[in-house]
């Protein structure tokens, strides 16, 4: 099935609230949803560039696994790059940009 961008986004944006996940007021472009244990799922979007992580593996894998069922999407591994930004990211899940 083919959208436009808006439509495409609204459909997102929709489905991640069903999902639980809650938007940022001051960046409408960020949602985030935190799981009973203390995990969270931290997803990202930007036109057709999107790039989640969280702390936990189990949450992460649960997400992909409804995203991709919900969704045609094709994951590429860790990011090393987004929005010209470096990302680095430890085992521990810690997580630095940097944009020198």
């Amino acid at each position: 099935m083919t959208y436009s961008g808006k439509l495409w986004y609204l459909d997102l944006k929709d489905w991640l609230h069903e999902e639980g996940f809650t938007q940022s007021r001051a960046s409408p472009c960020f949602f985030c949803k935190v799981f009973p244990h203390g995990s969270y799922v931290k997803f990202i979007v930007y036109v057709d560039d999107k790039l989640f992580f969280g702390n936990n593996q189990a949450s992460l894998q649960e997400f992909k696994d409804k995203l991709s069922k919900r969704f045609d999407v094709e994951f590429l591994g860790q990011a090393q790059w987004y929005l010209l930004a470096r990302i680095h990211q430890d085992a521990d899940f810690n997580i630095t940009l940097n944009q020198a």
